[in-house]
């Protein structure tokens, strides 16, 4: 689907790979299997084409993404993948699942990976459907997907994960700082005037109530 070529002169389509054909389809392939794995971070643009369209993956390239070498990725690549997965996708659970189906989520996400579901990747979805606003920066929107998905995640493995996404300021902000105060207060109690001082001084309460309506709790 991104193989096409438009001919300005003769005022047609160039579509030697069928691209058409999957676009109509609603299909991922590979347009050569055998030079998809010459760059590594093509298995994770299949994760945010995925999220992002909703295409399915044809068999042989989820064969490519599960063999892709993604160890030798660095980690300012990975983070550009899943920020567009997680900032551009309509439906991110399902580029989440295609990583699951393929190992790459537990390839690249070891420490962090007992602890994720598809439950909360859905939450994701709910989040980014709902509850982001369009005038909050981008570095915002991705520290709440971030604290939504690794929501359960102890602190080692987060640290660990964290540091393959290479994940530190964004446009001025720490968002580092912010998924960590999250994932470490989201389920805080909310009960009482004297929970909301706590929890003031820990997080900011509004990203912690948005997450918990994403995760549909009555706050």
């Amino acid at each position: 689907i991104n193989a096409i070529l438009y001919d300005l002169q003769e005022n047609r389509l160039i579509d030697p790979f069928h691209g058409q054909r999957d676009v109509t389809t609603r299909t991922l392939r590979a347009v050569d299997v055998n030079t998809f794995l010459d760059d590594p971070l093509r298995a994770l643009r299949v994760l945010q084409f995925a999220g992002r369209l909703q295409f399915e993956v044809a068999p042989e390239l989820r064969a490519l993404c599960a063999k892709a070498p993604i160890e030798e990725l660095p980690a300012e690549r990975i983070l550009g993948e899943f920020s567009k997965l997680f900032l551009r996708g309509s439906k991110p659970s399902y580029g989440l699942l295609i990583g699951h189906e393929t190992g790459l989520l537990a390839r690249l996400f070891p420490e962090a990976y007992p602890y994720l579901s598809e439950t909360q990747d859905r939450f994701v979805d709910t989040l980014v459907l709902g509850a982001l606003h369009d005038d909050e920066p981008p570095s915002i929107q991705l520290a709440l997907c971030l604290a939504t998905w690794l929501a359960h995640t102890p602190e080692p493995a987060l640290t660990a994960t964290l540091d393959r996404l290479n994940v530190y300021r964004l446009q001025g902000t720490n968002i580092r700082e912010i998924v960590r105060a999250l994932v470490r207060h989201v389920d805080d109690p909310l009960e009482t005037s004297r929970d909301l001082r706590w929890l003031s001084t820990n997080a900011t309460v509004e990203h912690v109530l948005r997450i918990r309506c994403a995760r549909g709790e009555d706050v």
